[in-house]
Order: structure tokens, then sequence, then C-alpha cells
């Protein structure tokens, strides 16, 4: 068993350091005849599926996004904690928030209402809450325009009444909740939130007032919380099923499922060399199969999670997600799209995915029921990836005559 493993240390330590796109090895390290056959083939998934999930968590996202677009909506919430005391006089009081992209085409203005919340909630857990996708707020506190331009910096007063009723009752500071009234508005406008890295590009609440003969500016930046609410109304995800298309989706989070029943019967004595999920991109829209999927958001990181099951019925309706990624990033693996496909990211992703993954699950180390594939930030912004169903996995690997591997 000890020669076993240091067999398989010293190949897998060689492979790492070949080029690996040829099929067959270069000629001073080909080992064909010493240690059996070269495999290099594709194999087909035997189960595929798509879940979609509405309530992810947007509390730690640095987005925040309002308006509607293609049935998709949201608004926000935001809180800021940092006030002056009930001592001063306050002069004025504004809110700064700053915007870099839209994702749709429309062109009009946006017009934002912004009501006082009234009710309690937590950033982490607003938007997997049901009341919050169904709440209608009703103290409004003033309504603004949000000019239509790809990036800007938007400036609004407060109500120094209701900054000052914030001071006086702390428990009535629940925060803000910003929305559009216009369904058909046709963009989604995405705004830096209070987890965004930059400092300049915070959300800003600044109060001016009086201390002595002076006027002094107490600007609450990041003392505070916020979250984006999504919705969506239509039948788009109905729609893509009865077509057999495979989504993975932001905002209204939307997860892969894939089976590959082969892996089960692969040569107990396969050495694995490197393996890769291939995915082909559908660029055609999901409604129309017209070029150009709209909801496919340019600004959205093309780059996902693949993690393994460790158990799952067989429409994946109920599974159980490996966790070990958590505590061993030889199970964290990345997909990137890349040549209109996704795949893993790069040779060491191939590698690491092929011996820590499929390696041991022939070795009889590693369960696995399956693959899972989201975006690695779905709760970001609205996103919608169409996937051809004809997902593949690429392996590649030697059959050795030695058994203990």
């Amino acid at each position: 068993m000890k020669k076993g493993i240091i067999f398989t240390l010293m190949l897998a330590a060689l492979w790492a350091c070949q080029d690996l796109n040829s099929i067959n090895p270069p000629d001073e390290i080909d080992l064909h005849g010493q240690y059996g056959q070269y495999v290099d083939t594709l194999i087909n998934a035997s189960q595929t599926a798509f879940k979609v999930d509405q309530f992810v968590n947007t509390g730690n996202a640095q987005k925040l996004n309002i308006g509607s677009y293609e049935g998709f909506s949201a608004g926000f919430l935001m809180t800021f904690i940092s006030l002056p005391t009930d001592t001063v006089q306050i002069d004025s009081a504004y809110i700064e928030l700053a915007s870099y992209s839209k994702f749709g085409d429309g062109a009009d203005d946006m017009q934002v209402s912004v009501y006082k919340v009234e009710k309690d909630w937590e950033e982490a857990k607003a938007n997997t809450q049901q009341e919050w996708h169904d709440y209608q707020p009703s103290n409004l506190v003033g309504q603004y325009t949000f000019p239509a331009s790809d990036s800007l910096r938007l400036r609004f007063d407060l109500d120094t009444t209701l900054v000052n009723d914030w001071r006086r009752y702390p428990d009535t500071n629940k925060g803000l909740y910003f929305k559009v009234e216009n369904e058909n508005l046709n963009y989604i406008r995405s705004i830096e939130s209070l987890e965004v890295v930059s400092g300049e590009d915070w959300p800003r609440f600044c109060i001016y007032f009086q201390q002595g003969d002076t006027l002094t500016k107490k600007d609450s930046s990041r003392a505070g919380y916020d979250a984006t609410i999504f919705n969506y109304q239509g039948d788009l995800f109905e729609l893509a099923e009865q077509q057999n298309d495979i989504l993975i989706g932001s905002g209204i989070a939307s997860r892969a499922f894939v089976r590959f029943n082969a892996l089960d019967s692969l040569p107990k004595t396969a050495l694995i060399q490197d393996a890769d999920i291939i995915m082909g991109v559908n660029d055609k829209d999901i409604r129309t199969n017209e070029p150009g999927n709209k909801l496919d958001n340019p600004k959205h990181s093309e780059n996902y999670y693949l993690h393994s099951l460790l158990e799952a019925d067989s429409a994946f309706d109920t599974y159980e997600i490996d966790s070990s990624f958590t505590t061993n990033t030889n199970f964290l693996y990345y997909l990137i799209e890349q040549d209109s496909s996704l795949s893993l990211n790069g040779r060491s992703e191939r590698s690491k995915f092929g011996l820590s993954m499929i390696q041991n699950k022939i070795n009889g180390i590693q369960e696995s029921a399956g693959f899972y594939i989201q975006y690695l930030n779905e709760n970001q912004d609205i996103s919608i990836k169409r996937i051809k169903n004809d997902i593949k996995m690429r392996l590649r690997y030697f059959i050795v005559e030695n058994d203990g591997l």
C-alpha cells in the first residue's frame, strides 16, 4: 500500500509540470508502454436540472440594486446608525450614493420613492424572508429623480424632522426603503453598498449641525447596514424548464445540478491526470431564441463555484452539499467562462479536481452523488446565464497495471 501511494504522488507531481493541452504526453515522458493505456475521453451527463432560490442573503453584497427589468425588480433597505446627539441643532441632512452601472436598455430617468421603515429587519435575513418580498411601505419620506446615465453620484436631501425623530427616539430608526413605482422602467441600477471596499464610494449620510458658532458636518459613512430585495414575476424559469434549458442565475438565484453515472464505471486501476466540466453557453434569448441573451448581465462576474453533492435524489429536489471545501481548498473548485463554455479555471484547477475528487471517488475515499454549479457572487445583481443541456466531463487518465492506488 505504501508503494502504491508513493507511485501515485510521483506521477501526480510529474503530470502537474507538463503541458496538458495535447492528448498524448510529450515523448520524453511517454509512459504508455510502462503503465498501460492512456485515455482522453468525454462522458455525457446522465441527469441535469436547475433549481431557483429567491431567498439569497444579500446583506454582505457589495452592490445594492433598484429598478425593474424583464419581470425582475429590486429595491433596497438601508439604515444609518451613527447620528449626532440630541443636544445639537441640525441644519440639514443628505444622503449620497455612488452608481457605476445599470443593466437593461431603458432610457428614462428613474423616479425613486423613499419610505420610512417601521419594522425591525436584519441585513443577513431581509431578502431570505417572504415578508420583505411582500412589503408595502406607506410612510413616504420623499420622491427623487435618479438620472438614467450609466455612472453618477446621487445626492438628495432628507427632512430634518425625520432625522430629529431618530435622534430623540432611537428605537424608531429602522431605516429607509428605496423602491421604484414604474414596473416598466426596463433597467436596474446598481449602487455601491456599505460593504464595498473603496471608502469614497460608501453610501454617505451627512448631517450639518450647529456646534456653538460653528457649522459642523458629521459623516455616517459605513456606519449602518443595507440589503437588496429581489423579486420576479413571470414564467421565465418555467419556460426554460420546458425548453430543457439549464439556467444559472444571480439575484434570483438559479443553480445547476449534474450527475455523471459513467464515473461509477471507471476502472479501479485508473490514474487520473486531470478532469474538467464543460458547459456550453447558449447566447440566445430565452423567450424568442433570437441571438443575444438579454438577461446575461455583462457587468456581472463570469466566475462560478463547482461543489460536490454528498447525497441527492433522482430529481435533485433534496440534496446535501459536501462542505469539505470550507476547510480544505482541495475541494474548492472554480469555473470561468471561456470560448463560449463554462469550464474549470486553468490547468491547476483541472488537476486538483481530477485528483482530489475523481481519483478519490475511484479509490472509494470520496463520495459524490453529483455536482452543483452557482454564480460566485449570486447575491450582487440580476444576471441569468443560459446553458446548453449538453454538459460533459473530460477525463484524462492512465489505466495502470498495478493495484493499490
